[in-house]
C-alpha cells in the first residue's frame, strides 16, 4: 500500500515552518492569556522576552537559510518530477560547466579557424592559451546559453532533465550535458555555445564526437544536438548548411538557436 499525504497537508518546507511559528505563538499566547495571574513576575518576564526574542530568531535563521541554504527552501511540489527535485542538490554544476566551457573556449583558441572562401592557408601553430584570458563574460553567456536551451527543451518533451552526466567507459569517461527522460522517450542532450562563425566546424565537430561515443551507451535513445549562436555568431542559414553537411550521415536531431531570442523569450534580454 502506498503512503500519500493528505490533501490538506503542508507539502512545501515554508508552509510546515510557518504552521510551527504560528502554533508556538498561539501556545504561547493561551499561556500568557489564562494563566497571567498565576505567574510569577520571573516568569512572566521569561514569556514576554521570549514572544519579543522569538520573531528575531526567525528571521535570523531564515536569513541564513536564503543566503548560504537557499535550496532546502525548496520541496518536491515546485518541481515538475521527483528525480528534478532530487538533482537540485547538486550544487557543483556551475563550477563544472564553467570549467567545460573554459576548456571548449581554449581549444577553439588553439585550433584552426574556419576557411571562408576556396583559398586555404597552412594552418599556423599557435602558442598554447592561457586560462586566465578566458572573459568571464563568455562563460556566462555559454552557461546561461545551455540554461536555457534545457529550459526550452524541457517546455517541449514535458520530462526530467538530468545535467552534466559523466558516463564511464573501459578506457576513458565521457561527460553529457544532459539526459531528458519522459514516458515515452530519453533524450541524449549535448550543447555548444557558438560565439563566431570560425568556431562552428570546431564545436559540430567535438559534439559529433562525443555523441558517437554515447550510443553505445544510450541505444534506444534519441540524440538532440543543439548549438547556440552568440552575438557575433553564425547566421541560422549559414548554420543549416553547416550542419546538414556534418550531421547527414547522423540519427541526430540538430536544432539552433540564437542567445538573443533566448535572452529575450525568458525575460533576460
Amino acid at each position: 500500500m502506498q503512503f500519500e499525504l493528505p490533501s490538506w497537508s503542508h507539502r512545501n518546507p515554508l508552509g510546515t515552518i510557518a504552521l510551527f511559528i504560528s502554533l508556538i505563538y498561539g501556545i504561547a499566547a493561551l499561556l500568557l492569556g489564562g494563566s497571567v495571574g498565576l505567574l510569577t513576575k520571573t516568569n512572566e518576564t521569561v514569556l514576554v522576552l521570549f514572544i519579543v526574542v522569538f520573531p528575531f530568531a526567525i528571521l535570523g535563521v531564515f536569513a541564513w537559510l536564503v543566503t548560504g541554504h537557499h535550496k532546502k527552501l525548496y520541496g518536491p511540489g515546485d518541481f515538475r518530477s521527483d528525480e528534478s527535485f532530487l538533482s537540485a542538490a547538486n550544487t557543483g554544476e556551475p563550477v563544472r560547466v564553467g570549467e567545460r566551457l573554459v576548456e571548449e573556449t581554449i581549444e577553439d583558441d588553439v585550433g584552426t579557424p574556419e576557411p571562408s572562401g576556396e583559398h586555404i592557408e597552412a594552418p599556423v601553430e599557435a602558442p598554447p592559451a592561457n586560462t586566465s584570458r578566458v572573459p568571464p563574460d563568455s562563460i556566462l553567456t555559454a552557461y546561461s546559453a545551455e540554461s536555457l536551451v534545457f529550459q526550452e527543451l524541457q517546455n517541449e518533451f514535458k520530462g526530467a532533465v538530468e545535467r552534466n552526466l559523466s558516463i564511464k567507459f573501459p578506457d576513458r569517461i565521457v561527460e553529457v550535458d544532459g539526459v531528458i527522460r519522459t514516458p515515452e522517450s530519453t533524450y541524449v542532450v549535448e550543447v555548444a555555445f557558438v560565439p563566431s562563425v570560425s568556431v562552428l566546424r570546431s564545436r559540430a565537430k567535438r559534439t559529433i564526437g562525443k555523441i558517437t561515443a554515447l550510443q553505445g551507451a544510450f541505444p534506444n535513445a534519441r540524440f538532440v544536438a543543439c548549438f547556440v549562436g552568440g552575438p557575433d555568431g553564425p547566421s541560422k542559414h549559414h548554420a543549416d548548411m553547416v550542419f546538414e553537411e556534418m550531421f547527414g550521415r547522423l540519427t541526430v536531431e540538430v536544432r539552433y538557436f540564437e542567445i538573443n531570442a533566448l535572452l529575450a523569450k525568458y525575460g533576460m534580454g
